[in-house]
């Protein structure tokens, strides 16, 4: 009965400067000339000027009798807006 179920060896950890073969995940951590590269992001923190421009933005839509919500606003429509001010 005890040989169905094998006590599980323990592995060796890395010494001081070595590094795991296996990523924090359990997966094979890429190689260092085949890093995975992220998706491109635009994170954009608002200063006060842009939230301004912004908030301009929004009474310049409401004055065309344009629906716009600075609270609902889409990612679209703020990349949109970016874009124009030129960030």
């Amino acid at each position: 009965m005890a040989d169905r179920f094998p006590k599980p060896t323990r592995t060796k950890k890395p010494e001081r400067g070595e590094q795991s073969l296996l990523g924090k995940t359990g997966s094979p951590a890429p190689a260092s000339e085949e890093k995975a590269t992220p998706p491109p992001t635009r994170n954009v923190v608002l200063s006060h000027e842009l939230t301004a421009r912004l908030i301009q933005y929004e009474i310049d839509l409401k004055t065309k009798g344009e629906r716009f919500n600075f609270s609902e606003i889409t990612r679209n429509a703020l990349g949109n807006f970016l874009d124009r001010e030129g960030f």
